[in-house]
């Protein structure tokens, strides 16, 4: 008797124990099981060029935008927790932290607004791509060429938009691609040990871990003479030719270079290249930016004066300048010859 009142005593701690592991488990367990995964944002930009408008992300991840009359890719008040931005011909996208992503346009973009998940976006023209948290994509807009069937690609880490067809850069260095190919710009197959891609309207430019580079496309336009080029770290791919920024600094450029966009053999100390069109865009270490070519309308850009310069970009003939102070200053018009002033925007992130 005297034994099974001891048995019974010393059970009650084990059963009190065993309920609150239990009850710890459970809780972990629900803890882990309701607690969101982190969405890691891999696509920062802070400047956007459009067709009609322009638009800049702000430190306190607001959104600011300055376009022609009632454009409704204006139509960013209210944004917030954005962390990357871009515009198209007639819309602005804007990324926020926990992977889903605002529009302001037409209503046909409509259907971005369901994304969630994603990690990284870019623009062109009408269409807007985008990547996933779990290396997959996802696309809309213009599918004319089957530049927007992403849908069943998987293990992506980056990629690039061009206007007719999307590049998608695999985790093992592989390349896929959809769209027009009628120059060949889709024949990435056999690529490997990638790290980086770039396109544009007809060609493919891909960078090898190694530093050199190779690209597929239109041969007319001497875009995809690249074979010789070792050392790079960055590309950047405009309407007739590629830039390559190398290690040290300097710059190479291929294409038939119908208005000087090439001509950046002087050039030194470039921390980032973009090219646009027909002009190339270096931004250098001293926050000075130099130009080579000119713009869509002919006209040459002026960023002589532009000092400060932390961040830059291009598009529809205009070059964007972000000071340190957090400030912008605009070269060019768009396409149609219209200015836009900007003397009103402040606290732009860097």
């Amino acid at each position: 008797m005297k034994k099974d009142r001891i048995k019974k005593i010393l059970q009650v701690p084990v059963v009190i124990l065993i309920f609150v592991v239990c009850c710890t488990i459970s809780y972990k367990v629900g803890t882990m099981i309701s607690r969101p995964k982190p969405i890691k944002i891999v696509s920062h930009q802070n400047l956007a060029v459009g067709k009609l408008h322009q638009a800049a992300l702000k430190t306190d991840q607001t959104v600011i935008a300055t376009g022609l009359g009632d454009d409704a890719s204006c139509d960013v008040d209210g944004w917030t927790d954005v962390v990357s931005i871009d515009a198209g011909t007639n819309h602005t996208v804007g990324l926020r932290s926990d992977g889903t992503v605002l529009v302001a346009g037409s209503d046909e973009y409509d259907p971005i607004r369901a994304w969630k998940n994603i990690v990284a976006l870019d623009v062109v023209s009408t269409q807007t791509v985008a990547l996933r948290s779990d290396g997959t994509m996802v696309a809309h807009g213009n599918n004319g060429y089957g530049q927007c069937n992403v849908e069943d690609w998987t293990d992506i880490v980056d990629f690039a938009a061009g206007v007719y067809h999307t590049v998608g850069l695999k985790s093992d260095g592989t390349v896929v691609a959809c769209g027009r190919n009628d120059y060949g710009q889709c024949n990435v197959a056999d690529w490997t040990d990638i790290v980086d891609v770039a396109a544009y309207s007809f060609f493919t430019v891909g960078l090898k871990k190694d530093g050199t580079v190779v690209a597929v496309g239109d041969q007319t336009n001497l875009a995809c003479d690249v074979a010789d080029w070792t050392d790079i770290k960055a590309i950047s791919a405009g309407t007739y030719h590629t830039v390559g920024l190398k290690n040290d600094g300097t710059v190479v450029a291929a294409g038939i270079n119908v208005q000087g966009e090439c001509n950046v053999s002087d050039w030194t100390d470039i921390t980032k290249a973009i090219a646009y069109y027909t002009c190339t865009v270096g931004l250098k270490s001293d926050g000075t930016v130099v130009v080579a070519g000119i713009s869509p309308l002919l006209v040459p850009y002026n960023t002589s004066d532009w000092t400060d310069i932390v961040d830059i970009d291009v598009g529809y003939g205009r070059i964007l300048g972000l000071r340190s102070d957090g400030t912008v200053v605009l070269a060019g018009t768009d396409n149609e010859g219209h200015s836009f002033d900007l003397s009103d925007w402040s606290d732009i992130r860097q």
